[in-house]
């Protein structure tokens, strides 16, 4: 709450070959533990290869997303008369103030 911000936390995909010898690799997008800002869409790409040469590859999508709404403050509401000689009045207020956690 009150973040623009994720930590994201996953287990690293691992390669599996019908050989020993595969090696899982990142190749792309944020490590685990990173801090992703919110609207950020990462794709986390691994590769993993064996002793041969072959290889293959996997990928995600990390997207952090607002969950928090933002919060409004009114002003209280108000009667006036008209002002003399009108029907008209001129009123004063204090603007709504607005505030969100991701601005």
């Amino acid at each position: 709450p009150g973040a623009c911000h994720a930590q994201v936390n996953f287990s690293d995909p691992v390669g599996v070959d019908n050989c020993i010898g595969a090696t899982t690799v990142q190749v792309g997008g944020y490590a685990s533990g990173s801090y992703i800002n919110v609207s950020e869409t990462v794709v986390n790409l691994f590769n993993t290869s064996d002793a041969v040469g072959l290889w293959a590859s996997c990928s995600f999508f990390v997207n952090v997303t607002d969950i928090e709404a933002p919060t409004f403050t009114c002003p209280a509401n108000m009667t006036v008369p008209c002002d003399a000689g009108v029907c008209t009045a001129v009123v004063p207020y204090t603007l709504p103030s607005v505030l969100d956690n991701c601005i």
